[in-house]
């Protein structure tokens, strides 16, 4: 999507503003770039910072020797003391004012918190919100190009395995088991060789709960609390797996893959750590 726009600076310059969807900025790395912003959610929950006189989304300019995402990564930590998950190319503004062409990066972004906000080392942002996406406009509005970047970036986040799965990795997680090991198949008569749940009050893309393999456990469960080692990513379909084992035990990815075949086998995937 192509958005054409013009803005009035306070000396009275008239700024051109041609909006564009992207899915890299690779073509950009020769240009001028000045600014990257992102568009972040925590979970379902969009981030809006207090900067000087106004609201918006965290952003500011590239130091020197910066790319672009190490940009992206310092400006968040900064305003909002927020982590990085993941990020993906929304588009960006080419500005053009008094004769100068610059440009302006907005990314999607993933984020948890690194803990509570105090302040920005720059003394810019006093405070940060986490808002439902479908108030933005009550803290900014860029018309219909804040309109693009919103819904842009919730399609984008959807489709990230880390803002759904990815954030159990390392953690400690309860699961139920309604798949017991050594059951049948209740359609497919295959037989779970490994105990098999989901975790509980979840919701994955496919509209069930996040389901789970459970190895080392050789006897049927009901319920288990264990650590998540990794993720095995359907890249074929909308549903991830996550891999609970007990604490004290590790699994290779080639030992992960002989232990879910019994399943998997019907699927395309990869294991992410």
């Amino acid at each position: 999507m192509k958005i054409k726009d013009q803005f009035t600076n306070p000396d009275g310059s008239i700024a051109y503003i041609t909006y564009e969807d992207a899915d890299s900025f690779e073509h950009l790395l020769s240009k001028k770039v000045t600014q990257v912003y992102g568009i972040c959610f925590v979970g379902d929950k969009m981030l809006v910072v207090h900067n000087e006189k106004f609201w918006g989304p965290v952003g500011g300019g590239l130091e020197i020797g910066e790319t672009f995402e190490e940009c992206l990564k310092r400006e968040i930590k900064e305003e909002s003391n927020m982590k990085v998950l993941d990020f993906y190319p929304i588009g960006y503004q080419e500005v053009v004012c008094n004769g100068e062409t610059i440009y302006q990066l907005r990314y999607a972004v993933l984020i948890e918190s690194y803990g509570d906000f105090e302040s920005d080392p720059d003394g810019d942002v006093t405070e940060i919100k986490l808002i439902d996406p479908k108030e933005y406009k009550q803290y900014f509005d860029w018309g219909e190009v804040s309109n693009q970047l919103v819904s842009r970036a919730i399609e984008l986040l959807s489709k990230s395995t880390k803002s759904y799965s990815g954030k159990y990795l390392g953690k400690t997680v309860t699961i139920k088991i309604d798949r017991p090991i050594r059951s049948k198949h209740p359609k497919h008569n295959f037989i779970y060789e490994v105990n098999y749940g989901f975790v509980p009050d979840t919701k994955a893309p496919d509209g069930e709960e996040l389901d789970a393999y459970l190895l080392g456990v050789n006897e049927p469960v009901e319920e288990y609390t264990g650590r998540c080692i990794a993720i095995i990513h359907r890249t074929n379909d909308d549903d991830d797996k996550l891999i609970i084992v007990p604490e004290d035990k590790e699994f290779s990815d080639e030992e992960i893959q002989k232990a879910t075949n019994f399943q998997e086998q019907f699927f395309k995937s990869i294991i992410l750590r």
